[in-house]
């Protein structure tokens, strides 16, 4: 079955409904700071199944927009027992999230805030399993280095990319050489409907250093 099979009724009406919203909006070229920009369907499959595949505990995501994602995301965390924070610099669309995630059912799964990528960070518990990054890699690097110490072996990171040729553009392109610089991060380039990217922690990074130091065995 599709993971939108094993989704709840409350949860697949309020998507459904958020998609048709994001559909209007790219018909009429709404594409405004509060507009919904939503994740697409196959994105937002891929994301749940990898949190189910691995069991992930505790979920990021940064960039919640009006809960779309987190939707996936916090049916995910309920089936593994997990929770998600998500951020977003925009308390109206915080607000907006937290309404339909409550209308979701999926309230208690996630704590919202509305702050700054890195302040957001710097509150995030240890042992960090997934991250979802929905803001532009640009915007999000800053707060890796606050996030990476916080992130075990094992723990997946993905980025809502763009169309194609989009890390082949400026700043675009250098924030991905930065990423791949990153001792024990592997990345790969995921081509779906835009060109996403996926990255897996392989080693330890010790707390309060920019780099990654190897584990031992």
């Amino acid at each position: 079955m599709r993971a939108s099979e094993i989704l709840s009724s409350e949860a697949s009406e309020v998507l459904a409904n958020l998609w048709e919203l994001d559909a209007q909006q790219r018909q009429h070229h709404d594409r405004g700071p509060d507009s919904l920009k939503a994740v697409h369907p196959s994105v937002a499959e891929l994301l749940h199944v990898l949190i189910l595949q691995k069991q992930a505990n505790t979920i990021v995501e940064f960039g919640t927009s009006h809960g779309l994602s987190t939707i996936w995301l916090a049916d995910a965390a309920r089936r593994t027992g997990g929770h998600v924070y998500s951020v977003d610099a925009m308390p109206s669309k915080t607000s907006s999230a937290k309404d339909n995630l409550r209308s979701a059912g999926l309230a208690d799964q996630v704590t919202l805030t509305s702050a700054d990528g890195v302040d957001f960070a710097k509150t995030l518990p240890d042992g960090i399993d997934f991250v979802f990054v929905d803001f532009g890699l640009p915007a999000f690097l800053p707060a890796f280095e606050r996030l990476k110490p916080k992130m075990a072996v094992g723990a997946a990171l993905f980025v809502d990319g763009g169309p194609e040729g989009h890390w082949q553009e400026q700043p675009n392109l250098d924030c991905l050489r930065q990423l791949e610089a990153e001792r024990g991060l592997v990345l790969i380039r995921l081509p779906m409907v835009k060109e996403h990217l996926l990255a897996v922690v392989v080693e330890t990074a010790e707390p309060g250093t920019c780099g990654v130091t190897a584990t031992s065995g």
